[in-house]
């Protein structure tokens, strides 16, 4: 075994794995950057070169000499302007290290992720209800800017419909098979609503049902679901005696399994990377 194992090379990058980032089209992602360190533990100075060949990729630089026992060399990597261009799906990238005095050949790979929103109007920025159906008791439901009831951006809901349920619900187009993550952020900011219920339904599929919350902060409320039909109804439901709820930034995204990024052996170690969804368990 001793014999037939080859020597470590002298060129060594580090950390051992390169970054998974995640974010919705056209961005922002979760990492856009990563530093690389380039070291020679030889005896002698090697010449090394990168190859990348992903378009939404960017390194620098891509290649020069190491002198034994200097500082790293540091490589940044970076998401460019193509990333924001992509349509939503799983992209990889690679990088490729050459030591061209050994001939030794190793790597880094990098996975992109990008996702569909598909949820409109989810963050109510229109100042209205656009895009989204109201039922059952609509009083007292109103897309307003008044801080405490916002979230996120200028606008957010009051609601708080007396006596019976008010609904909001958005058809969905969806995949088949696909699981999806939906969140979304709710605020009971007064004591004495009593009673007091929110619902939350996947094409008609109870995924909440909760009575008298108490007072809460903003909080927010994630279900990972599956679409059984090309078309599906996310509904949520609310009543609030006599007080408000808050609601705000609605969304539903793809989640994609995790992947095999990378395996390395290091003497009695082996590392595994995968990539992952934020958030997600």
């Amino acid at each position: 075994i001793s014999a037939l194992a080859s020597a470590p090379d002298p060129l060594s990058i580090s950390p051992a794995a390169g970054f998974s980032s995640f974010g919705l089209t056209g961005g922002p992602f979760t990492v856009n950057s990563q530093v690389l360190s380039l070291t020679n533990s030889g005896s002698a100075a090697l010449t090394w070169s990168l190859c990348n060949t992903s378009l939404w990729l960017s390194a620098s630089p891509v290649g020069g000499t190491l002198p034994a026992g200097s500082p790293a060399t540091t490589i940044s990597v970076s998401l460019n302007a193509a990333a924001s261009t992509l349509a939503a799906g799983t992209y990889n990238a690679t990088l490729w290290f050459t030591n061209r005095h050994t001939g030794f050949v190793t790597n880094r790979h990098f996975i992109l992720t990008t996702s569909s929103q598909l949820v409109q109007n989810g963050g109510f920025e229109t100042g209205n209800f656009t895009s989204w159906t109201q039922s059952g008791n609509t009083n007292y439901s109103s897309v307003i800017s008044t801080s405490s009831f916002v979230h996120s951006g200028t606008y957010g809901v009051e609601v708080g419909p007396s006596g019976t349920l008010g609904f909001l619900s958005q058809t969905l187009p969806t995949v088949v098979g696909q699981p999806y993550l939906v969140s979304f952020w709710i605020e009971n900011p007064k004591p004495g609503g009593s009673p007091n219920q929110c619902t939350v339904s996947w094409n008609g599929a109870a995924l909440y049902n909760q009575t008298n919350l108490p007072v809460l902060s903003w909080t927010n409320l994630q279900f990972l679901v599956t679409a059984s039909t090309a078309s599906t109804v996310l509904q949520l439901g609310f009543r609030n005696d006599p007080e408000y709820f808050g609601l705000d930034d609605i969304s539903v995204v793809p989640v994609y399994p995790p992947a095999l990024r990378t395996g390395a052996k290091a003497n009695t170690t082996m590392q595994l990377a995968l990539s992952t969804g934020v958030g997600v368990t």
